[in-house]
């Protein structure tokens, strides 16, 4: 069975690009209006929640210590703010990421998958993904950085 991801934010959030990708992924997608998100956390008990907060304000706050203390869930919260202050203060009421726009929807998958392999790894896959380009494994041998053919690897004098 998938993880659930559920999906939080305002009508004017369109977080469309991130509930396809979501889903795309594997993951089984919710969504939520930000004042029925606690109803909607008790009832489907998700995963991992992805929260967007429109600004710094204290109800932006409010909302996020509302949704730590509602459930175990894990929240990537996707700020409009850059200041430093709200990334910090969103942090410390709970938040376990916090992004700001544009999100690469690779980058918000790849940030879920870690927090769930670290606090609820039977929910992902040993596997990775099919569409998510494999890096090949570094290879730090001097012969490889400078080449076979040139007198580098002979020893220092």
């Amino acid at each position: 069975m998938p993880a659930t991801i559920l999906l939080v934010g305002t009508g004017e959030w369109n977080g469309k690009s991130h509930q396809v990708a979501l889903s795309d992924a594997g993951f089984n997608v919710i969504s939520a209006e930000t004042h029925a998100a606690r109803d909607v956390i008790q009832r489907h008990q998700p995963a991992l929640v992805v929260v967007h907060l429109s600004g710094c304000e204290a109800t932006d706050l409010d909302v996020c210590r509302a949704l730590f203390d509602t459930g175990d869930a894990p929240i990537v919260a996707i700020g409009l703010s850059q200041d430093v202050e709200c990334c910090l203060a969103a942090l410390e009421t709970g938040v376990d990421d916090y992004l700001t726009p544009p999100v690469n929807p690779r980058e918000l998958i790849a940030r879920v998958r870690s927090i769930l392999r670290r606090v609820k790894p039977v929910l992902i896959a040993s596997d990775p993904p099919q569409n998510v380009p494999q890096i090949a494994p570094f290879d730090n041998s001097i012969q490889s950085f400078f080449g076979s053919s040139s007198n580098h690897d002979q020893p220092w004098r």
